[in-house]
């Protein structure tokens, strides 16, 4: 969970978002232990991503691909 977020922040300052802005959040990995963090942590990502929405379904041109322990994870994100 806290990799996800970690990501999630750079992802928001790579796309030029203030600090305060409010996102709406995509998270989606093929990695069944990754997909069930999210899930399981939803409400902890949004809060400390400021995310009013969090789903999983990636807009591809606003994407970003990670690895978190070697696993593929698309965020995309805009404000909210």
């Amino acid at each position: 969970m806290r990799e996800i977020i970690r990501h999630v922040q750079s992802a928001r300052k790579q796309a030029g978002l203030q600090i305060d802005d409010r996102i709406v959040l995509s998270i989606s990995s093929d990695d069944s232990e990754i997909s069930q963090a999210v899930d399981a942590f939803a409400d902890v990502i949004k809060a400390e991503t400021l995310a009013v929405e969090l789903n999983s379904v990636v807009n591809e041109s606003e994407k970003y691909d990670v690895k978190i322990e070697g696993k593929l994870v698309e965020i995309s994100l805009k404000k909210a």
